[in-house]
């Protein structure tokens, strides 16, 4: 038996005396946490986002303390950000809970103690004469909401992708009208970010994403604190170790990666060095090739990359000296370009009193919101509502804020989208890893892609998958024992024919 092999029995005979008795302690052996205390493997977490963060943890948690967070902007969280307007906190990015069950973002939020409220997803439409046509309106919702049911189902026995455009119209949802077309884009643009004509119906996953989690409830957060505060909260765990360390400001450029290391080069001069590396940078920056890869990424890859949907969008919040619109949570504008001013949420629903209107802008009209003036945006959205509102007085905001994902050169948009033809195998080339150098961020899950809890998945699965790895390159340690049964270690004959 050598030296170190006798250390190891020693330490796990040492281990099974402070063990509790009467229950076996058979989880995977990098849960225990105990198992791996003393790996010196060096982990790099590029992103602290809800990605990085989370594969941060899960890593952490299996006792992986030599872990380094490398973070672009000078804050955590990515894209869940909030800011104040007029004394309340207002979310720039991510707000909703999609689902409580085993959401693990729902899981947060109860474990933090962040305050949401349920979102009952009432409405009011009006059309461009400033009508009340909700009662139309519901009809038509009835009939988009029971197509997308029958797509979800005529997609699992249907082998080729299509347009959610192209399953609408088999479905014979073929409505032209301002009304009609604020329906559809109320549930499917809104939600996925893009025209119905520009996102897979085979992979929606609108209704498997919920099943998923065995809950269909939304959550809005109103936490004063904001969202991301979950994340604050939980990244303050994984920093308590002296070994693990968060360094900000700090703007990755280069990454070398082979099959035993990563090397990280990053803008300030500064080296990171690490056993293995996690990326989460966001799918925008990935497309527009602001990170050199050496050697360069597989092609498979690069195409995958290349080829998945990454959306543009804006949160315009408004803030006026007084309410003048529809009491319910949102507030639908049939407007004559597709979804241009249509997409308002109440924000008296969120924090009462507040007289907030959130206006929200995807594809070409969020990019449009970034290029101009501000000057010229707000006065397109007064002309709007002064249209719809026709017989209020509707002043101009006191007071505003815009997101502004779309053109910052850490993001370069909101959020992914699964663009029709692009395939399982090709997310399956989206999410592997390349050597030791992992993929993980909102875009690398074939679910619940999209999301913020697709991002935290995704964080779990990569330090899952690099725990696999380490697992197999240290398969000599592992056989060093079996199992521990009641408080008693069973050492066979394994050890004395290895050792």
């Amino acid at each position: 038996m050598t030296r170190r092999c006798l250390a190891f029995a020693v330490w796990l005979v040492l281990l099974s005396t402070i063990l509790p008795e009467g229950n076996a302690r058979r989880r995977n052996w990098y849960e225990s946490g105990e198992l791996v205390e003393n790996t010196d493997a060096k982990v790099l977490i590029l992103g602290a986002g809800a990605a990085g963060l989370s594969a941060a943890k899960t890593l952490y948690d299996a006792g992986f303390k030599h872990i380094t967070i490398i973070e672009a902007t000078d804050r955590i969280g990515g894209r869940v950000k909030n800011t104040e307007l007029a004394g309340y906190p207002v979310e720039l990015g991510a707000m909703w809970v999609y689902g409580k069950g085993s959401n693990p973002v729902y899981r947060m939020t109860r474990r933090y103690g962040i305050s949401t409220i349920y979102d009952n997803t009432d409405w009011t439409v009006r059309d461009v004469e400033g009508r009340n046509v909700t009662a139309r309106a519901d009809n038509l919702y009835d009939k988009v909401d029971s197509i997308i049911k029958e797509i979800s189902q005529f997609s699992k026995t249907y082998e080729q992708d299509y347009s959610l455009a192209g399953g609408l119209r088999y479905f014979d949802y073929r409505t032209n009208t301002d009304i009609g077309v604020a329906v559809e884009g109320t549930i499917l643009d809104f939600e996925t970010g893009v025209p119905s004509k520009a996102h897979s119906a085979k992979y929606l996953n609108m209704i498997e994403g919920f099943e998923d989690f065995g809950n269909n409830e939304l959550l809005i957060c109103n936490d004063r604190r904001g969202f991301v505060s979950m994340l604050e909260i939980m990244s303050e765990e994984v920093l308590a170790s002296a070994d693990t360390q968060l360094n900000l400001d700090t703007v990755v450029t280069d990454i070398k990666y082979d099959s035993d290391s990563v090397r990280v080069d990053t803008s300030d001069g500064r080296v990171f060095d690490g056993d293995y590396a996690i990326t989460t940078f966001s799918l925008g920056v990935l497309q527009k090739d602001k990170i050199s890869f050496r050697p360069s990424l597989p092609f498979a890859k690069r195409f995958a990359i290349d080829t998945f949907g990454f959306v543009s969008f804006s949160h315009i919040f408004l803030k006026f000296d007084y309410g003048f619109w529809d009491d319910t949570t949102y507030v639908i504008l049939a407007t004559t370009i597709r979804g241009r001013n249509s997409f308002f949420l109440n924000m008296n629903v969120v924090y009462p009193g507040s007289n907030i209107l959130l206006l929200s802008l995807l594809d070409v009209s969020a990019e449009w919101v970034e290029r101009v003036g501000e000057g010229e945006v707000i006065g397109n959205i007064m002309e709007t509502l002064r249209k719809f509102y026709p017989d209020q007085y509707v002043d101009y905001p006191v007071d505003y804020v815009f997101s502004r994902w779309n053109f910052d050169p850490f993001y370069l948009g909101a959020w992914s989208y699964w663009p029709p033809n692009f395939t399982l195998e090709d997310m399956e080339q989206l999410i592997a890893p390349v050597g030791h150098l992992y993929f993980a961020g909102e875009y690398a899950h074939e679910l619940h892609y999209g999301f913020v809890h697709g991002a935290y998945l995704s964080g779990v699965r990569a330090a899952e998958d690099l725990m696999t790895d380490w697992l197999e390159n240290h398969k000599s340690e592992k056989e060093c024992y079996e199992q521990i049964v009641n408080g008693t270690l069973i050492v066979t004959a394994t050890i004395m024919e290895m050792c």
